[in-house]
């Protein structure tokens, strides 16, 4: 069984053994058979309890924890240590967290939906939708090209970062 830690993901952007463009056989060698998969034209997820990891052409392009009800949970094989995070948690509450354990982050405005984004120096993104009426929060990452990643991060104000 794995133990897979989510400040750790959200430190490094790697859940447990697994990582962005693993083939989904790899995952699976890595976490098991997932509790269910859903496939299309464009690709596949497989769920992992409240985990989606998402395929596109073979290959893992995304993970994503969410529509959980309290806590994130995986499975038998993949358990998950989400201490401090839960499904109502505040933006404020949230940049807290991440500054007690010392994890990098920008904050941003989501430019598709009216939500704020905290993007970690690993790419780990939480999303705080203000118009979801239960409080979700989705913590995910998913694969940045070249093109679209952040560009050079430097330290601003000793604990976060200020991507320019």
């Amino acid at each position: 069984m794995y133990r897979i830690d989510l400040l750790d993901f959200l430190r490094t952007g790697e859940f447990g053994p697994v990582k962005i463009g693993m083939t989904r056989e790899q995952v699976v060698h890595e976490l098991g058979t997932p509790t269910d998969v859903s496939s299309d034209a464009e690709g596949s997820i497989y769920l992992y309890g409240s985990v989606e990891m998402g395929f596109i052409a073979g290959r893992l392009k995304f993970i994503h924890l969410h529509r959980f009800r309290d806590r994130p949970h995986g499975t038998r094989t993949c358990h998950i240590i989400s201490d401090g995070f839960r499904k109502w948690m505040s933006l404020k509450d949230a940049k807290s967290l991440l500054h007690e354990h010392g994890i990098d982050f920008n904050e941003k405005k989501d430019p598709w939906n009216p939500g704020q984004l905290l993007i970690t120096r690993a790419g780990v993104e939480l999303y705080f939708d203000k118009k979801d009426r239960d409080g979700s929060i989705v913590i995910g990452l998913e694969m940045i090209t070249s093109s679209e990643s952040c560009g050079s991060s430097n330290i601003a104000n000793g604990d976060r970062l200020d991507w320019t």
